[in-house]
């Protein structure tokens, strides 16, 4: 790959920008935003399931049993598959609140090391 070149004009350059990429992934603003993707996408199908319920009464649309129906079948289809959207908030919710947990331990450590840092 890089014959004939000695490793000592290869390696500092590459180390320099591994240490910016990690230093990147290791700033409070990055894992703190991390923290709020991850919370925001495990409560996310439960706000799709009350928005696909707010759409279809404003909708005019009614059903009984496990679909909605519409004047427009593709409409039902739809917010039937967004009304149903809070069974996948089952998985995403603890998940989700797990691993936001791990950041938050993570986004503590490391606002303690900087702090002793300083």
């Amino acid at each position: 790959m890089n014959a004939g070149v000695p490793m000592h004009f290869i390696a500092p350059q590459s180390g320099m920008k591994m240490q910016k990429v990690l230093s990147f992934f290791l700033s409070l603003k990055f894992i703190g935003l991390l923290i709020c993707l991850v919370i925001f996408c495990s409560i996310f199908p439960f706000f799709l399931a009350f928005a696909g319920m707010g759409l279809a009464n404003l909708l005019g649309c009614g059903g009984s049993g496990p679909g909605i129906t519409c004047p427009n079948p593709m409409m039902g289809e739809i917010l039937t598959s967004m009304v149903l959207m809070h069974w996948l908030g089952l998985i995403t919710l603890p998940t989700g609140f797990l691993v936001a947990g791990v950041l938050s331990i993570i986004f503590v450590l490391r606002w303690v090391m900087l702090e002793r840092r300083h």
